[in-house]
Order: structure tokens, then sequence, then C-alpha cells
């Protein structure tokens, strides 16, 4: 009964990830929650919970995208219904793409498409187009040609197309007109691009789309000079730009600046420079919010998780040092017993039970000291994780103030950021272990400090306790995102508030403390 009110649960949670298609948040939080009611029950659950947050994160996080997603290939590889297979290797493929890591990447498409089933023409086709890509950031226009033109050619052979089939053969030729733009062909391009543009028109296809294709088709008029084509373009623009959502309507305005630059009009210039920079703005604070929000459900779900491991350690421990307890006494008793025997017989036999107790008591010390070991090591490791989400936000704090300079492209700076932000986390464990402490701790330390030396400001408070835990100047002035010069600056100023002599060690001064 238990089991079927488990995979009810687990079913009304994936129902819900169609309910809120568009925030991310929720749906992140809906996988995590399906992988917890699953609990390893069904592999095939497992594979889907993984691979839908390694897409999740793909863009935020693409360090935590990949291990989810090796752990779905891993599960999926080893269980008899490999369905998800091709698709698995299709998003490493495209992470690998992400990364700039071409090689891999067309390793991991090779394999999706072998493990593809050959009526599957969509994803094969869509295979053939990541080819095309792929070769086109190795700067192999020729062969990018050829790939997609293979890929157009397998899925204009299945009759009837469905409407996502149609739109994505839309989609392949735009790719197609953008490699015969760099390789200077023109004349196809252009007419590729008005065919592309043609059907997302009167199929009604997503604005993204749409504006991207104007995009192609602006850059190559103005490259071979068709001013009244371009002309034309623009007003197609204009008249859309009022409906698009933030990032589409920054593409649309730059087009509209472009032409405004180009032909001389200062005011529409003046006016989409204006629109440009309210329109970058909004669209950072909404990744920020977006990016924060994500952070912040991440840890939640870590620290969950890494509480519950805590607890099970604890418990086995527990249950162990009881275990050991009732040795340890049912050792003393037998040793009384003993004793008592024994102590009717000669005093050799009374010295040797004593040294026995002896033993069993000192036993008895170590095993103590062992239990308070065990209890300090896990006091210090909810200590560590409490600092390696304040190290984490410091980091994002960071990733806020370069997000504050104005850049043409946006998009490809902040995957670039991400990508920074969480090598920047995988802290070796010399700096992991020195840095990491407790909140209750260094409350409790600020709180004294604070009273017995009133002029110390909030800033060098903080700093008092990075000194108290004997980091280095370079260790500070990279959590504190400034130079070391400044560190040792604010160190001199600490210890002639503390009247310390110019020799004394700071750090062992606030250590005794």
């Amino acid at each position: 009964m238990k089991t079927k009110e488990d995979k009810f649960l687990v079913g009304s949670k994936y129902i819900e990830l169609f309910i809120y298609p568009d925030d991310e948040v929720k749906q992140i939080n809906t996988i995590y929650e399906m992988m917890r009611l699953n609990n390893g029950k069904s592999d095939i659950i497992t594979v889907i919970c993984n691979f839908s947050l390694a897409l999740k994160f793909e863009k935020n996080s693409p360090t935590l995208a990949m291990s989810f997603i090796d752990r779905a290939i891993t599960l999926n590889e080893s269980i008899e219904s490999r369905n998800f297979l091709p698709h698995l290797y299709h998003a490493k493929g495209r992470f690998y793409y992400n990364q700039g890591s071409y090689s891999k990447a067309l390793q991991y498409f090779e394999k999706s498409l072998k493990t593809l089933p050959s009526d599957q023409k969509l994803y094969i086709a869509s295979m053939y187009n990541n080819f095309g890509l792929t070769y086109n950031k190795l700067k192999n226009n020729k062969r990018a040609v050829n790939e997609v033109k293979t890929g157009i050619k397998i899925l204009e052979s299945k009759k009837p197309l469905t409407s996502e089939e149609s739109l994505f053969l839309a989609f392949m030729k735009g790719n197609l007109a953008l490699y015969c733009y760099e390789l200077g062909d023109y004349s196809e391009a252009e007419q590729i691009f008005i065919e592309e543009q043609k059907y997302y028109l009167t199929s009604n296809a997503n604005s993204h789309l749409i504006i991207k294709n104007y995009s192609s088709l602006y850059e190559l008029y103005s490259k071979t000079g068709q001013n009244k084509e371009a002309e034309s373009l623009t007003d197609k623009v204009r008249a859309i730009e009022p409906s698009l959502k933030t990032g589409d309507a920054i593409t649309a305005n730059e087009i509209l600046n472009n032409h405004y630059s180009k032909s001389g009009n200062v005011i529409g210039l003046k006016i989409t420079s204006e629109k440009l920079i309210r329109l970058n703005n909004l669209f950072d604070h909404d990744n920020e919010i977006k990016i924060t929000r994500i952070s912040d459900l991440l840890n939640k779900h870590i620290i969950t998780q890494l509480t519950a491991e805590n607890e099970n350690e604890v418990k086995m421990q527990r249950n162990k040092n009881i275990f050991l307890l009732f040795i340890l006494f049912s050792a003393v008793i037998v040793s009384a017993v003993i004793y008592r025997i024994i102590q009717s017989s000669n005093q050799k036999q009374l010295e040797l039970v004593e040294n026995r107790n002896l033993i069993l008591e000192k036993n008895q010390k170590i095993l103590e000291k062992d239990i308070d070991a065990k209890n300090e090591k896990l006091k210090n490791f909810h200590q560590n994780l409490h600092l390696k989400i304040e190290t984490e936000k410091a980091f994002l704090e960071n990733l806020k103030k370069i997000r504050k300079i104005k850049v043409v492209d946006a998009e490809e700076l902040l995957k670039d950021l991400f990508f920074k932000v969480n090598s920047l986390m995988q802290i070796d464990e010399r700096n992991f272990d020195l840095i990491h402490d407790s909140y209750l701790e260094n409350d409790k330390f600020i709180a004294k400090i604070s009273e017995d030396y009133p002029s110390l400001t909030a800033k060098e408070l903080k700093l008092c306790v990075y000194f108290r835990m004997n980091l280095n100047s370079k260790e500070i002035s990279t959590l504190e995102n400034t130079t070391m010069g400044t560190i040792r600056v604010y160190k001199t100023k600490i210890k002639m508030k503390m009247n310390l002599d110019k020799d004394q060690d700071l750090s062992e001064f606030l250590s005794a403390m």
C-alpha cells in the first residue's frame, strides 16, 4: 500500500512540472521532491530526475549540470531500459559544446546518433544539425554546410511532417543560411533566410526565432549594401518590438540602433540607446533574482541532504558507542567476578586482576575521548558547511558587481562568469579546512572583542575573525575581493587600536582571547 502511495506522489510531482513550465525554481524544487519520494526505488525515475536537473543547471552551473548528466548516463547504461541514453548523450555533447570542448562534443553527438532508433528522424536530423554547429565553431564551414544539408534531407524525407518537425526544419535551414553567409555565398544565404522568415511568419512561430532571423538578415543586407531591403526589414522590427520579451527586445533595439547609426538618424539612435540601457539593466536584474533564487534553493537541498547524512552518521555512531559501552560494562562485571574468585587465591593473581582493571579504566577513558572527538568532528562539519555557503555568497556578490559593466553580449559573459564561479568554488582542501568556522563561535568572539575594543569598526571586526583563523593577507583579500595591501593596512590599524607592539603577532593574540 505504501509503495502505491509513493508512486502516486511521484506521478503527481511529475505533473507539476508541466503546471509551472516557466518557473525554474518551482521545477527544480519539484524534481528534488520527486527524487526524495522515489528514494532510489525506480532506476528510470532516478535517471529522469538527474537528467532534468542537468538541463535546469545547464546555463547557471555547468559543472553541477555535468555531474547530474554523468549520474544519469552511468545508471541508464547499467539497466535494461535504455530509451533515454541517446538524449543523455546528446545533452552531454551539448554541455561540452557550451564549454568549448568541441572534439568531446562531437564524440557524444556521434554516440547519440548511433543509439537512436532509425525511425526517430527528427532526433537524427538534430544530431546532424549539431555536427554543423560544432564544425562552424571549428571554422570548418564547408563541413558544417554538408552536415546540416544531410540533416535537412533526412527530415524532408519524412512525410507528413508534424508542426514540431516543420519548425525544426526551418531552424536548420536558418543555420545553413548562416554558414553560407560566412562562406561568402550571400545570394544563397539571403534566399534561405527569406524562406525561413516566411515559414516563421505564416506558422506564428516563437518571436525569438523571428527576431533571430531578422538580425541575421539585416547583417547580410548591411554587408551587401542593400539599403532598401535593410530599411524595409527595420520597419518589421519596429512593428514587433513592443511585444517582445526583454532578451528579444534587446536584439530588436540593437538592429534599430545599428541602422540609425548608419543612416545618421540621431533622434532614433538616442531613443534606442536609452531603451537598450533600460532593457539591459532589466535583463541583468531579472537574471540576478533568478540566480539568487536558484542558488538559495540549491543550498537548501544540499544542507537538507547533508543534515540527513549527518543524522544517520550520528545515529550509527551513537549505536556503536552504546554497543562499545555495553561491552565495556560487561567486561567490568566479568573482571569484578574474576577478581572475587582470584582474591581467595595468592597475591600474584590479585595483582593480575588489579592490572586488568587499570587497563579497562584506561580503555574507558580512551573510548570517552574518542566519543568526544567524534562529536567535535560533527560540530566542525556543520561549521564548515555554514562558511562554505558564506563563501559562495561572497563570490555571487562579486558577480553582481561585474554585471554592472556594460557589455554587448551579456548572455555570453553570464555563461562565462558562471563557469568561473563554479571553478572558484572548488577550493583546495587546505583552504577549505582553514577558512570554515561556525557562525555561533564567530558571534561569541565578535561580541567579546567588541566589548573589549569598542573603537573597532564592523569591517575590522570581520577581519579579526579571519586573523584569528590564521589566514594570510592573500587568502583574506580573495574572500573580501580587495588587495593584500589593503588587508595589511587594516591589520596595522587593528593592532594600533588594541595597543599591540609592532612585532606582536595579531593572530596569536586573537586566538588566545
